[in-house]
């Protein structure tokens, strides 16, 4: 069972995600409908994947794992597996939002 406090800040996290890739899709992509954003509770990770089109199907890109632990936000390095460095945290002042850049996705490493 997901703890109260990371279900809480998972929930903040999502919505704000999502707010972000709407305002993208408006700017950029007007006549196109925004993605929505799933996710699936595993052992370790809840699997966050962005669904385009129609919600009736499961598929969807992976893109991103949150440690249910420590709620790092990890990019995914496939479909099953995140990457190796947090690139945020659900539980940071800014609510996970330094790992998403303006167009809704989860940002690289800086070097």
């Amino acid at each position: 069972m997901i703890d109260e406090k990371l279900n809480i800040a998972l929930d903040g996290f999502l919505d704000k995600w999502k707010v972000t890739i709407d305002k993208w899709y408006v700017s950029q992509y007007p006549s196109l409908t925004p993605p929505t954003l799933k996710f699936k509770k595993g052992k370790k990770y809840i699997k966050i994947t962005k669904v385009e089109g129609s919600t009736r199907t499961n598929s969807g890109s992976v893109e991103a794992f949150i440690n249910m632990l420590t709620g790092d936000i990890l990019k995914s390095a496939s479909c099953s597996a995140p990457a190796k460095h947090a690139r945020g945290n659900v539980f940071s002042d800014d609510n996970g939002m330094e790992a998403i850049d303006t167009g809704g996705y989860v940002m690289y490493l800086r070097r």
